[in-house]
């Protein structure tokens, strides 16, 4: 059965154990790709299940892909179906032939063995790019050295995995039997690695998990329409869960996930947990170390060592008999910059172990200290998230005292304000921690007040404030993503906004831009253009609006000789459609809706009403 980290052996994916994240917010270089290349179309098609349940997958060059995970050839599936194993790699198939050993030509297709004794072959195919190698490498020291999995060179083995290149980042699940393929792009990178290999000892994605509803929520109207098959839910009937929900999982999605336009698509329900952290690491987390261990080693779960929280400068005392262990975490504010954590004992031997945003263990730490006696420290310049602190006795101690602490960065160097002008784009570059500060005044006449950072590189966060300069704890608006592109929507006063854009990490060839909406002109405006009578625009800007409710208005206007319609639409989150909510139909190409509608997501279809008309038009909208 699949571990999410569901397990299914003949698909096989276990959900681990809740963790806190391998790493710090933005504290990597690399943001890597966990997914198959999402340009890549190809035909969508249903698999049956032995128990009759469904799962949606794209047809790729004959195989079939669920996200990065290949399920199978596509022939086989569609004729044969789909078979899920349970946690010994058992099909569920009762089968003439001896499914427990799979072959490179397998009958009734399936996904997801165990492979023998945790021991994964792996032969490195030329193709292999020199970065995707290194990072292919890395992740083979990396589940060599914190799980029971083995993956070694291959020499004679029959069924092994061929790393090659590819245009995207995939794996089959589970032990497929024979050769099977592992792409990595030369882009990929380690983080792409690691969970690659994740897919083929047999895990699920995590946000797949049966229960994850409880968890986080799936934003459908914010995901790519060819891309909202990747986040169909895992039955239990198809997998496993293991453990509590891991959001800080290798196999978990980013929270962006074949976003259109990078937005949200993974909401997370706990307010405890750093968003920035879902989907951005390069190392396995201690949940998913326990599913491995649960579907390889063990059967018994793994007790986990109990989690307890201090405050900045807390001092607490300790008492331990030997090899045992305690387990603390100190939260860090997003201005942290380092920390410090020290064990002061007369007696005893206590050994400490740190770890940034990861179950601290003996084996999975960033900071080691293991001297002769009970006086241990640790200390590293860190940004943002939890410092995870784990004291093991290696000798019995009485009365040690533990103290974690962190200091903060004081805020950036002031920077000169220059002119900020409506609608004009001020091209900025910055290098990393630094900050550019501008100056927008602001009429009577306004009645709201549009900021925006778009283009470039790098990660620009954006802060305003009304009358004086924001700092990065004291502002009126704050829009601190991912990337360079930040917006804040304010209502307007008369006077003078403050515009600080910081640079979380270098940022070159960012536009800032301001724009002020009057009373008196509350339409914004978008031109547009049907090039050819059987195309269909959606505005404003291709895009979707979020509407709190009221009266929406519209216009349109085009060519005099055209015949344009207007229709306004309103997504449907239980049925993942767009349906018409009103039109305006008249003949010509001047057409307006006004209609008095509830909150939810909404947009506007142009189009041809004879399958004759095209050419520019101007649409205006007012909400």
């Amino acid at each position: 059965m699949t571990i999410n980290k569901i397990h299914s052996a003949v698909l096989f994916a276990v959900c681990s154990t809740s963790v806190f994240a391998n790493q710090a917010k933005k504290s990597f270089n690399e943001l890597t790709p966990l997914y198959i290349n999402n340009t890549a179309h190809g035909e969508a098609f249903s698999v049956k299940l032995k128990d009759g349940s469904t799962l949606n997958l794209i047809d790729i060059d004959g195989l079939g892909y669920l996200g990065d995970m290949i399920l199978g050839h596509t022939d086989e599936l569609k004729r044969y179906g789909l078979d899920i194993a349970a946690v010994d790699g058992i099909s569920s198939v009762n089968n003439a032939n001896d499914m427990s050993t799979p072959s490179s030509a397998i009958r009734y297709p399936t996904s997801g063995y165990k492979w023998p004794q945790g021991e994964i072959p792996y032969q490195i195919d030329g193709s292999l790019s020199s970065s995707a190698r290194q990072d292919f490498l890395y992740a083979v020291d990396h589940w060599n050295s914190k799980t029971n999995i083995n993956l070694v060179p291959r020499s004679s083995q029959n069924d092994y995995i061929n790393i090659v290149n590819g245009g995207g980042c995939s794996s089959w699940i589970g032990r497929s039997g024979g050769r099977q393929t592992l792409t990595l792009a030369s882009n990929c990178g380690r983080g792409a690695a690691v969970h690659e290999i994740g897919h083929a000892v047999g895990l699920f994605h995590e946000q797949t998990r049966s229960d994850r509803d409880s968890y986080i929520n799936i934003l459908w109207q914010n995901i790519q329409s060819s891309m909202s098959y990747n986040f169909q839910k895992i039955t239990r009937a198809q997998g496993q869960n293991y453990g509590p929900y891991d959001y800080y999982s290798i196999m978990h999605y980013r929270t962006n996930a074949f976003g259109i336009g990078n937005r949200t698509t993974i909401s997370i329900l706990d307010g405890s947990v750093n968003a920035n952290l879902v989907g951005n690491s390069h190392v396995l987390s201690a949940g998913d170390m326990n599913a491995v261990a649960y579907v390889y080693g063990t059967t018994q779960e793994p007790k986990p060592c109990e989690v307890k929280a201090l405050e900045n400068g807390q001092s607490t005392i300790l008492n331990a008999q030997i090899n045992t262990e305690q387990c603390f975490k100190l939260a860090l504010p997003d201005n942290s910059k380092s920390y410090t954590v020290t064990t002061e004992g007369l007696n005893g031997d206590a050994d400490l172990f740190v770890r940034h945003n990861d179950i601290a263990t003996a084996q999975n730490y960033d900071c080691k200290s293991a001297g002769e006696n009970s006086n241990e420290q640790c200390t590293a310049n860190v940004q943002g998230g939890y410092m995870h602190i784990n004291v093991q006795a290696y000798k019995a101690f009485d009365n040690l005292k533990l103290t974690a602490s962190y200091e903060v960065e004081t805020d950036p160097v002031p920077c000169g304000v220059s002119q900020l002008t409506p609608g004009t784009d001020i091209n900025i570059s910055i290098d990393a921690k630094n900050s550019q500060c501008f100056k927008l005044m602001v009429p009577d006449s306004a009645e709201r007040v549009e900021f925006k950072t778009q283009s470039g590189s790098g990660d620009a966060d954006l802060y305003i404030q009304k009358e004086k300069l924001p700092t990065l704890q004291e502002f009126d608006c704050k829009s601190a993503g991912e990337t360079s592109l930040e917006s804040c929507n304010m209502n307007a006063q008369a006077g003078a906004y403050f515009v600080r854009v910081f640079a979380w990490n270098k940022i070159e060839n960012v536009k800032l831009s301001a724009k002020i909406i009057s009373k008196s002109d509350q339409f914004e405006t978008y031109l547009g253009e049907l090039k050819t009578n059987t195309q269909t625009d959606i505005q404003p800007n291709n895009d979707w609006f979020e509407y709190e409710g009221g009266q929406i208005s519209a216009s349109l206007s085009g060519p005099d000789n055209a015949d344009l319609e207007l229709v306004l639409q309103r997504w449907n989150g239980n049925q993942k459609i767009w349906y018409d909510l009103d039109s305006a139909t008249e003949p010509g190409s001047q057409e307006t809706i006004n209609l008095d509608v509830n909150a939810g997501y909404y947009r506007f279809k142009i189009y041809s009403w004879d399958g004759q008309s095209k050419g520019q038009y101007t649409f205006k909208l007012q909400k």
